[in-house]
């Protein structure tokens, strides 16, 4: 049963929160309200998007906003609730939650709940607790149930066995056919073929002695290729690393300016050539450093000489004490003259420093480089002689193996066909015992299909009886006049004067009324659903049926189930009267 509905940006509805109680509610409504859009939220709620076709989600939103939610609280039973949560983005899939008793489940945990509840599959499920649409819609065609209630009433187990035993008669027929139209002879001289066949075992025993020699031999030349291949590698990897080495000798000569002339070529030598020149170029950047130093220190010291003649006091930077004008230029010309030359030395310095920067960065990388180079592993197999006998040996091999296997398969195949001769002797025999039994299994298949089906037709008949009696009696109360039947196939049709007339010749109110009565009377008999949502059945009948369907309806949740039923109409007169007068009929309003 259904507790509560909550909706957001679902159709007609920014938000809506709806509780419900056992019994008939009939939701009240102007047209254009809302009062489908109720019923189709119930329907994606509970099962999904199979409960909305052939609309879809996306078409449900409300329009200008981004997405809509639905959330129904359903009682499990047991006190349980199961709380399913569905959103409906603008862009993307819709999502769902499922909580039962506030722990998250997965759907299929849900989907299993449901089921168990309803005692039907979800499918179904939601064809028989919902009209959507409109009841005139909904009853533009009938509700079939035929697959419904051969599993309600356990006789599709029936049904299969008898369709299974119709198909074991189709085979055999068919197996029979072949049998006769098929011509085997006998062989001329068994013991002949069997003889060639026993010969040819023994030479392939024999080449598949060889078989494993020429293996062996291939395998043999195949690892020497893969040694020869290692080797071959090894020498590629040695030949790189010394012409990388040669290529590093010739920049290191041109670094250290010897031309080669001075340069070894050995790698350890040359190791510690390039740790001497950088040794030497270290040594020359430390003098540099300090002489750098010491000509930034008078270059600092000579302007602040002259910063103190330049002063008020016009103050010697020696001795302390004031220049008379003649003195005062004199130590101004000298102390200019020493400033140009110390800044001059200073420029000179830091380029030299410079030049022994780069220097060294130069040393420090090709020692790297040296440091990097490492020599190959040689493979641990001796070196081989000459690749092309290698090769030679190896390409040999594979063609003897080859050429063996063509022999082989020749005489597998001389082997196979006698065999198989042997074999059709066998079967043509055998084919003559099948072909007795085949008539005895058609005819037991033929006698056990025919008593299933009755069988199953009987059951079903035995157990719809109730249902079409039911359904008769409820139409003549109505129409005060019988004829609807409801066959054992859960199809409802109209007897007049002898003929079955289709569905579309009931008038609207009567393909309603069928619907309605159908509806409830099979979720009684064959379901344990406890909820029923019905859209605006009463809307489309004359004003006496009108209310006699809402009375029945109000009526409807005093038999066994449905234990709540929702009905959407704009009827409030005629509603408000059954609810002042039943109990168990409640009225919700919606504006």
């Amino acid at each position: 049963m259904i507790q509560r509905l909550r909706l957001t940006n679902w159709r007609a509805y920014g938000t809506l929160d709806l509780a419900f109680d056992p019994g008939t509610t009939f939701v009240v409504a102007p047209n254009a309200v809302g009062k489908t859009s109720l019923i189709m939220a119930v329907a994606f709620g509970v099962y999904g998007e199979q409960g909305l076709q052939p609309s879809t989600p996306k078409h449900c939103i409300k329009a200008g906003t981004n997405g809509a939610e639905v959330e129904v609280t359903v009682d499990v039973g047991d006190g349980s609730l199961l709380t399913i949560s569905r959103s409906v983005p603008r862009r993307g899939r819709p999502a769902a939650t499922y909580d039962l008793d506030g722990e998250h489940v997965d759907a299929a945990t849900a989907e299993a709940r449901l089921t168990d509840m309803f005692g039907v599959d979800l499918t179904t499920a939601a064809r028989l607790s919902l009209i959507v649409g409109g009841g005139h819609l909904d009853s533009t065609q009938p509700l079939n149930l035929e697959s419904h209630l051969h599993r309600a009433f356990g006789v599709d187990g029936l049904l299969e066995g008898a369709e299974a035993a119709r198909a074991f008669v189709r085979q055999t027929e068919r197996d029979r056919k072949v049998i006769r139209e098929t011509t085997k002879q006998r062989l001329a001289d068994r013991q002949q073929i069997e003889a060639q066949a026993e010969d040819l075992q023994s030479q392939l025993e024999q080449a598949e002695e060889t078989t494993r020699e020429l293996d062996t031999r291939l395998q043999t030349a195949n690892q020497a290729r893969q040694q020869a291949a290692l080797w071959a590698a090894y020498e590629s990897r040695l030949a790189e690393m010394q012409h990388d080495l040669a290529g590093l000798v010739s920049q290191i000569s041109s670094f250290t300016d010897d031309h080669g002339t001075n340069t070894p070529a050995n790698r350890d030598s040359l190791q510690r050539h390039l740790q001497s020149a950088l040794q030497e170029i270290e040594e020359q950047h430390a003098s540099s450093s300090r002489q750098l130093l010491d000509a930034r220190a008078t270059t600092i010291a000579t302007r602040t000489a002259l910063d103190l003649l330049d002063g008020k006091h016009h103050t010697c930077p020696t001795c302390l004490r004031s220049l008379e004008a003649s003195e005062l230029n004199t130590a101004r010309t000298t102390h200019t003259e020493h400033l140009s030359r110390s800044q001059l030395d200073t420029a000179q310095l830091e380029q030299a420093a410079a030049n022994t920067d780069q220097r060294l960065k130069h040393a420090n990388e090709y020692l790297t480089q040296l440091q990097a180079l490492v020599d190959p592993t040689p493979p641990m197999s001796a070196e081989p002689d000459d690749i092309g006998t290698i090769e030679f040996a190896y390409d040999t091999a594979l063609a003897a193996l080859s050429e063996h296997n063509q022999t082989l398969g020749t005489l597998q195949s001389q082997r196979d066909t006698l065999l198989q001769q042997l074999d059709d002797d066998d079967a043509l025999q055998r084919d003559q015992e099948r072909i007795t039994a085949a008539y005895r299994r058609e005819g037991i298949a033929v006698a056990a299909a025919d008593a299933l089906q009755q069988a199953a037709d009987t059951l079903t008949t035995d157990r719809i009886e109730p249902i079409a009696r039911e359904v008769e009696w409820r139409w003549k109360q109505l129409f005060n006049e019988g004829g609807l039947r409801f066959g054992p196939d859960g199809a409802t049709r109209r007897l007049v004067a002898g003929d079955e007339l289709p569905w579309e010749t009931l008038s609207g109110g009567e393909r309603i009324w069928a619907r309605l009565i159908t509806h409830l009377l099979t979720i009684e008999a064959s379901t344990t659903l406890a909820t029923a949502w019905f859209d605006e059945p009463l809307e489309h009948l004359d004003p006496k049926l009108r209310r006699t369907v809402a009375a029945y309806l109000a009526n409807a949740t005093s038999a066994t189930r449905p234990e709540q039923l929702i009905v959407t109409t704009y009827e409030h007169e005629l509603v408000a009267q059954l609810a002042s007068d039943n109990d168990s009929a409640n009225i919700v309003y919606l504006r």
